[in-house]
């Protein structure tokens, strides 16, 4: 079972989960002490997670300590929203494991020759939302994995391109500035990527600007 909490923002998107709980709390936690949130009405569950010196807290702030807000849905929402200063959040919970492991997503992202900013664009989020993801501070959606098959299979069709300009005796250039490129609207990283899997898959010839 995985809990998410999340919320959109303007340009990226919050997000915490976990197997349990237990877990998403600690998140929340570790985030808000991370970033010096004031906790003085989470003290409950800063405990729960982090024990304090009760000696250096007052009479009210132990009571709120030994008396807990029990851990469930409403307490976590309620701690996100205070945590992320956001005015409501989402809660669900599914029995979908990850579809990518982030190790997966960053060599895909290698093999693709893509920066992680080039990355994000080709997967439609922003730049802050797949950070976090390889970082691992927000949890892979499902759909990317049929997302990075798809850049794959586009990958394929460039090389089978490149082969196709090669048999009409076109020389294949493998770029290296962007003046060199014959692929309409791909990266430079990307091209390249594509030239040596043409040299591979298709036995393409490749040579460099200065041989031809």
């Amino acid at each position: 079972m995985t809990y998410i909490i999340s919320a959109a923002q303007f340009d990226y998107d919050l997000e915490v989960w976990g197997e349990t709980l237990s877990e998403v709390r600690k998140k929340l936690v570790d985030e808000a002490l991370d970033q010096g949130i004031n906790m003085d009405c989470w003290l409950d569950q800063v405990h729960a997670v982090s024990l304090l010196d009760e000696s250096e807290l007052d009479e009210e702030e132990v009571a709120e300590i030994n008396d807990p807000r029990p851990l469930n849905s409403d307490t976590l929402r309620d701690l996100a929203i205070h945590v992320w200063d956001v005015p409501d959040v989402k809660y669900e919970v599914t029995e979908a494991p990850v579809s990518i492991t982030r190790g997966e997503l960053k060599a895909s992202q290698h093999l693709l020759g893509l920066d992680n900013a080039g990355m994000a664009h080709a997967l439609n989020v922003a730049p802050r939302t797949y950070a976090r993801w390889i970082a691992g501070a927000m949890r892979i959606p499902m759909g990317i994995c049929e997302d990075v098959h798809a850049l794959f299979a586009r990958m394929d069709k460039d090389a089978a391109e490149l082969s196709r300009l090669h048999d009409q005796e076109t020389i294949v250039v493998y770029p290296g500035t962007e003046s060199e490129q014959q692929l309409d609207g791909r990266s430079l990283g990307w091209e390249q990527r594509a030239c040596e899997l043409a040299m591979r898959t298709h036995g393409v010839p490749v040579y460099l600007g200065g041989e031809v």
